[in-house]
């Protein structure tokens, strides 16, 4: 099989967007043993593995529902690229649509954490504010 590059991906993430807009003429049942096909490439690079992962998770979420199943995906893939902030935020979001309020909050605190150690962190205003709504949400009362 050859290995993983980018174009992989980005086929990966038209097909998922294709089935949430209902415009694909595939059936979403076909796309899960093409996903564990890429993935058991033994010549992917992490980050090209981690990428794919992370379109399972939004297939999971966005085509089947299955938000615990997104958030075991993305916490995989948050362990595999921690310095990734996208996976982490798709991670607090699949937690938050799964009902997984402690963790989502867990999960926020884990990446405040990461931000403030980084070297950058100074310049993190707009991503801490962003964890500060998501936490302030997370805190009210469920409705």
């Amino acid at each position: 099989m050859p290995p993983l590059h980018g174009t992989t991906v980005a086929a990966f993430r038209h097909l998922v967007s294709c089935l949430v807009q209902g415009s694909c003429r595939e059936s979403h049942e076909d796309l899960l043993p093409l996903f564990w096909a890429v993935l058991e490439n033994r010549r992917a690079r992490a980050t090209y593995r981690s990428a794919i992962l992370n379109e399972l998770a939004s297939y999971y979420a966005m085509v089947l529902h299955d938000y615990d199943a997104a958030a075991r995906v993305l916490q995989d893939v948050v362990a595999q690229q921690p310095d990734e902030w996208a996976y982490r935020i798709n991670l607090i979001r699949a937690l938050v649509l799964a009902g997984r309020r402690e963790q989502a909050m867990g999960a926020i605190t884990r990446a405040r954490a990461w931000l403030e150690q980084g070297p950058l962190w100074l310049l993190e205003a707009d991503r801490k504010q962003g964890l500060d709504r998501l936490s302030a949400m997370l805190s009210a009362p469920a409705q």
